[in-house]
């Protein structure tokens, strides 16, 4: 669609205007409460949250959860990603206990209508992770990370962006936990990946590198500590 095209080339402003513009003529089509609306919301929020200002994707986002519900009901997958969405926004806020709750109660809904392997509860799987990552829970988080990962593996096989991001939070995980060659091996996993599915060069490796450089430094293995933290500067730059 044009909005996705414009999403993916960088051009939030445009795309945030097209998502207005297309509310505002929606609501004087529908009225202010139908499904398109929350649609509208919905894509507005996510425009916000990629613009980093999560405080309005939220509003936007809870505005497409109260349509939702008055027209699907408690347990429907569109409620479901609105719990999803807004969890992700108080994570962005730094508010995990919230985030916590929605990402709880987005599992429940999934667990209901799509079973337990589908792919959505990964994702809800890791938000539960990551929450409890920021709340210092490191056991709770390893706990989640691991069916994540169970989940991600299943669906998408070995070689998977999700699959990654995985290994590299429960490598942050065994951080936490002074646990270095497990974290090591995690890291390792997250790079192997990354590699091999974005090249050399991608932004979502500095992290991996740099995290690498942190265990490495905690090793005393100050040489290769080296060479990762700089490898992750010269991408980063």
């Amino acid at each position: 669609s044009d909005l996705n095209v414009m999403d993916s080339l960088g051009d939030r402003n445009k795309a945030l205007i097209f998502h207005q513009k297309a509310l505002e003529l929606k609501i004087q089509i529908y009225g202010n409460e139908h499904p398109d609306i929350a649609t509208c919301y919905n894509n507005i929020g996510a425009v916000y949250q990629a613009m980093g200002q999560y405080a309005k994707g939220l509003e936007n986002h809870q505005k497409s959860l109260k349509i939702k519900e008055k027209f699907f009901g408690p347990d429907h997958p569109d409620v479901s990603r609105s719990y999803y969405n807004i969890a992700n926004a108080y994570e962005s806020l730094n508010q995990p206990e919230k985030a916590l709750q929605y990402y709880k109660a987005a599992l429940q809904i999934r667990k209901k209508v799509f079973g337990k392997e589908h792919p959505s509860l990964g994702d809800s799987y890791l938000g539960i992770g990551l929450s409890y990552d920021s709340l210092q829970d490191r056991e709770k988080a390893r706990k989640y990370l691991e069916k994540a990962l169970g989940i991600f593996l299943k669906n998408y096989g070995l070689e998977h962006p999700d699959v990654s991001l995985c290994y590299l939070n429960l490598g942050h995980v065994c951080f936490c936990l002074s646990q270095f060659k497990g974290s090591q091996n995690y890291f390792f996993k997250s790079l192997k990946i990354s590699t091999k599915v974005h090249g050399f060069k991608h932004p979502d490796l500095v992290d991996v590198l740099f995290n690498m450089g942190c265990v490495f430094n905690k090793m005393k293995d100050y040489a290769h500590a080296y060479q990762a933290y700089k490898c992750a500067y010269d991408i980063g730059k």
